[in-house]
């Protein structure tokens, strides 16, 4: 199972995550949204995604749009078991500093 998000960009300032969405569609929708919104603006902006094709070039004030996509798996129960073991962590009981 696939999700997906609209990661944004002001220029140099640190990016952030519009939203997250369960289909591609959504999320496409939801950046031609915004798109729209900015050239109402006339606000400069770059989309980094294939199927949509830029007027101008990516421009350090540029706001950047980006459509990204990870897997989801499923969800299984936690246990500090299994961590332990992943990370080779030991525990110390009763531990006291001798002097």
């Amino acid at each position: 199972m696939k999700e997906y998000c609209i990661y944004i960009q002001n220029g140099s300032a640190m990016p952030y995550i519009h939203s997250i969405y369960k289909s591609l569609s959504e999320a496409k929708n939801s950046l031609f949204i915004i798109i729209d919104y900015e050239k109402e603006r006339r606000k400069t902006f770059y989309v980094d995604n294939d199927f949509y094709e830029n007027d101008m070039p990516l421009l350090i004030d540029t706001k950047y749009f980006c459509i990204k996509e990870r897997d989801v798996s499923e969800w299984k129960k936690y246990t500090e078991e299994e961590i332990l073991k992943n990370n080779n962590v030991r525990y110390f009981s009763n531990y006291k500093k001798s002097c």
